[in-house]
């Protein structure tokens, strides 16, 4: 099985990591990894990672297969 993932670095150094079973963020200092909860969903593949990027204000943007965009 192939296994697709989305990385991204914010401003403040925290790599955002997306795949096919969700968002976790990795804190680089404590190499603590926390799990991002999106929006529930029955869909099974709606926390399904497309697209993590990055904006000029410092947002992050996650995109999801079957959950829609989401702004941190």
């Amino acid at each position: 099985m192939e296994t697709k993932c989305e990385i991204c670095e914010d401003s403040i150094g925290r790599i955002w990591v997306g795949s096919e079973t969700g968002l976790d963020i990795l804190y680089p200092s404590t190499l603590e990894i926390n799990k991002v909860q999106l929006k529930e969903s029955t869909n099974p593949n709606a926390n399904s990672i497309r697209r993590i990027v990055s904006d000029s204000k410092n947002n992050i943007w996650v995109g999801t297969k079957d959950n829609g965009l989401f702004k941190y």
